[in-house]
C-alpha cells in the first residue's frame, strides 16, 4: 500500500519496514478487532447477557426451561441411562434453542415431563423414534392427568401407526378414566391400522373383564357395529366377546 517511490530508492530497508508492519498487524490486530465468544458455562453467559458458543450443550440448574419458548426450540436428542435398583431411568434431553442446553433427571422431574409432552403434542416437528422414546418414558407416569391427556392425544393425532400403538400400550394400567375409554373406542372405530384397532379392542376387553368399563348405550353400539362390520375377523370376535363380558343381559 506504500507509494512505489518510497520503496525503489532503498529496497532493502523498505522490505524490512514492510515485514515489520506485517508482523505488527498479525500480532496486534486481533487484540483490537476480534472479540472472542463468551467462555465458561451457561450461567456466566446468562448473567452477563452474552450468548454461549454455537453448539454448546450445558445443564439447566437454574430452571431456565420455564423461560424458554419451546415453540422456538428443538429437541436434538433423548438419551436414557438405567438407574438400577428399580428406580426410574435417568433422562438427558438436549435442546437446541437460542442458547442450547440440556435438561437432566428422571421422568418424575416436571421439566423432563414437560419436554416429553411437548414432543408428543407437536408430533409434526419430531421424528418417529423421538416420539416413541417420549411415549415409552411417559408410560411410567400414565396416572398423571396431563400425561394421560398427552398419550390420548397421540392416539388420536399421531400420523405414525407404531407411535399410536405405543401410546395405547402406555395407557395400559392407568387408572380407569372416561378419557381412556373414549380414546379406545375412537381408535377402534376410526384408526385405519388393524394393529392399533386390535390393541384397542384387547384393552377394552381387559377393562370390561375387570369391571372397569361402564356399560352404556354408546359403548354397546360401537361394539355391535365392530362385531358386524370390522374387516378383521379377530376384532369382530373380540367385540362380541366384550359384549358378553359386559353382562349376560346384553343382547347382540
Amino acid at each position: 500500500m506504500l507509494p512505489v517511490n518510497w520503496i525503489s530508492p532503498a529496497p532493502a530497508w523498505s522490505a524490512a519496514v514492510l515485514l515489520l508492519i506485517g508482523f505488527s498487524v498479525g500480532v496486534l490486530g486481533p487484540r483490537f478487532w476480534w472479540h472472542p465468544a463468551v467462555t465458561g458455562n451457561s450461567q456466566v453467559a446468562a448473567k452477563s447477557g452474552g450468548t454461549a458458543a454455537e453448539g454448546l450443550v450445558v445443564n439447566d440448574p437454574g430452571g431456565r426451561l420455564n423461560t424458554i419458548d419451546l415453540h422456538s426450540a428443538r429437541v436434538a436428542g433423548i438419551n436414557v441411562f438405567p438407574s438400577g435398583d428399580d428406580k426410574p431411568p435417568q433422562v438427558e434431553l438436549r435442546l437446541n434453542a437460542q442458547q442450547p442446553f440440556t435438561v437432566q433427571g428422571t421422568v418424575n422431574n416436571d421439566d423432563v415431563k414437560s419436554v416429553l409432552m411437548f414432543v408428543l403434542r407437536n408430533n409434526q416437528r419430531f421424528d418417529a423414534d423421538t416420539r416413541m422414546n417420549a411415549v415409552e418414558l411417559l408410560r411410567a407416569r400414565n396416572n398423571d392427568a396431563d400425561v394421560r391427556a398427552a398419550l390420548c392425544q397421540t392416539v388420536h393425532t399421531d400420523h405414525n401407526a407404531a407411535v399410536r400403538l405405543k401410546a395405547l400400550e402406555a395407557l395400559d394400567g392407568a387408572e380407569p378414566q372416561d378419557i381412556i375409554q373414549q380414546t379406545l373406542l375412537d381408535a377402534l372405530v376410526d384408526d385405519q391400522n388393524p394393529g392399533v384397532r386390535v390393541e384397542a379392542i384387547n384393552a377394552l376387553r381387559a377393562m370390561a373383564a375387570k369391571g372397569q368399563v361402564e356399560s352404556d348405550a354408546h359403548l354397546l353400539a360401537v361394539l355391535r357395529e365392530r362385531m358386524h362390520k370390522d374387516p378383521s375377523t379377530y376384532i369382530r370376535l373380540q367385540s362380541a366377546a366384550a359384549i358378553q363380558d359386559l353382562g349376560p343381559r346384553q343382547k347382540f
